[in-house]
């Protein structure tokens, strides 16, 4: 596989087409598609846009309890064949797009790559890994990174045995090298010491993609998860940590309660936060963190989502990157993050007239002392919730 780099167009993340590519490939595999389809006469795009318009009621209703009802998205816990195709046509790419967000801005402060490049072995876990992209995008941006796919262990654990397959198939389109298991089940069963390693030159990244909101209200399977993550921080070898969640109140407060955690424990936070002291936001329950991601949306996703009858030229995540005291040892810190925008006054748009004095006028910053407050003067632009603040914004 040869070298990628993270582009973007000003604050845009794009997706690698080889990553688009592998999830074109599973639909097409795995989906099913409507009789009389002959899939030798038409393009990967044209055969994608079939199945996602045999299952426009699947993806409205799967987006609905995404938004809605995420009760009754655990109950049915995508389980199917057909739960599994919907959520890789309507989910997988914008949350690999998350995730290059994520590691592309960790990347700004700390050098990543060349912690991978110290590594002879590289051991990713991925607990509730779904479709597959975070475990998809961990191997193209560790392989990008310069680690020799032969050396690359992944391990899989899901409740569904569709998801399970989807994501196989798709690390397997990016490389044929790495070993891969699967581990089929809840994780209130998931036996740890099947995942620890002691290995002082193995880097351990621990994918928890959309699942500590769920966990977080099972006693026995965020145990069961924190004793890993524990066990980690107690040994010598390297261990990385990546939380995505939704970017909605509830999900983002669960995120931020174990950022607490982690480093109440020893982590360190290497994204988003400037410091690794408490969470200030976590004092009011009205206030929670997040990010926008704004993303080149590739026109197949574009396609799928008026479908769904949604927009998404910019994404919502809470996410977090987590290193124990061994890899933070290893990391270069490149630069230190400052004045992160964790609140923005309303954009006066839609009423010309409206004074600035009717609307909230402080930009709320996460600095590496805590929150502060930037009043402005004079109608701001549109910032970005996660980046740094533009210097032309201060006054």
């Amino acid at each position: 596989m040869s070298k990628i780099k993270v582009k973007t167009t000003g604050s845009r993340t794009n997706i690698p087409n080889s990553l688009i590519d592998s999830w074109k490939s599973v639909l097409i595999t795995q989906g099913k598609f409507p009789k009389g389809t002959n899939k030798g006469e038409h393009k990967p795009d044209f055969l994608v846009k079939i199945l996602a318009r045999s299952l426009k009621r699947e993806l409205a209703e799967l987006w609905g309890s995404f938004t809605q009802s995420r009760k009754r998205l655990t109950e049915n816990s995508l389980t199917g064949k057909k739960e599994a195709m919907t959520y890789l046509l309507g989910f997988h790419l914008a949350n690999i797009a998350r995730y290059i967000h994520t590691i592309e801005h960790t990347n700004k402060y700390w050098d990543l790559p060349l912690l991978i490049k110290k590594q002879k072995k590289i051991n990713i876990i991925d607990l509730g890994c779904g479709s597959g992209a975070l475990a998809q995008s961990n191997l193209w941006f560790v392989l990008s990174s310069g680690a020799k796919a032969k050396n690359i262990t992944i391990k899989l654990v899901d409740k569904s045995n569709h998801l399970l397959n989807a994501a196989t198939a798709g690390l397997d389109e990016i490389s044929k090298d790495v070993k891969i298991s699967c581990h089929k089940g809840d994780l209130t069963t998931l036996h740890i010491d099947k995942y620890t390693n002691d290995d002082q030159d193995t880097l351990t990244i621990i994918n928890l993609g959309y699942i500590w909101n769920e966990l977080c209200k099972n006693k026995k399977a965020s145990a069961t998860i924190l004793r890993l993550i524990e066990y980690f921080n107690t040994k010598q070898t390297p261990c990385i940590i990546i939380v995505l969640e939704p970017g909605s109140q509830n999900q983002s407060r669960d995120a931020m309660g174990l950022r607490e955690h982690l480093i109440h424990e020893g982590y360190t936070t290497l994204y988003p936060c400037p410091h690794n002291i408490a969470c200030p936001l976590l004092e009011k329950s009205r206030d929670w963190c997040y990010r926008e991601v704004y993303w080149t949306h590739p026109p197949i996703q574009k396609y799928i989502d008026n479908l769904m009858q949604i927009e998404r030229t910019i994404l919502a995540t809470s996410s977090y990157v987590f290193a124990n005291s061994a890899a933070k040892k290893q990391l270069s810190e490149k630069s230190i993050a400052e004045n992160i925008i964790v609140g923005r006054p309303k954009r006066l748009n839609n009423n010309k007239n409206e004074k600035l004095s009717d609307t909230p006028s402080d930009y709320l910053l996460c600095t590496t002392r805590g929150l502060k407050k930037i009043p402005i003067t004079k109608r701001p632009p549109h910032q970005l919730r996660g980046e740094p603040l533009k210097q032309s914004t201060k006054q």
